[in-house]
């Protein structure tokens, strides 16, 4: 298992995860990166915008990212 840092940006806005998850491949801290943005966004995304989940390993480093956005169009 592999310890992995979630942290989250809304617009200007980072917090930063000083805790982190074990999970026992960068598949499976994908897939939970992905799961946290779509959580995020559903509870911020108001109106247009984007979410990024910024993961990092042991070691701190940046080793992916999630975008959530949204962005509404009228027509007509």
């Amino acid at each position: 298992m592999a310890r992995y840092y979630f942290d989250i940006q809304v617009g200007s806005l980072v917090a930063i995860d000083t805790e982190g998850e074990d999970h026992p491949s960068l598949q499976s801290a994908r897939a939970e990166a992905a799961q946290v943005a779509a959580l995020v966004g559903r509870d911020r995304l108001r109106d247009e915008g984007s979410i990024v989940v910024i993961v990092r390993d042991e070691q701190l480093q940046v080793c992916l990212t999630a975008t959530l956005s949204l962005r509404i169009e009228s027509i007509a």
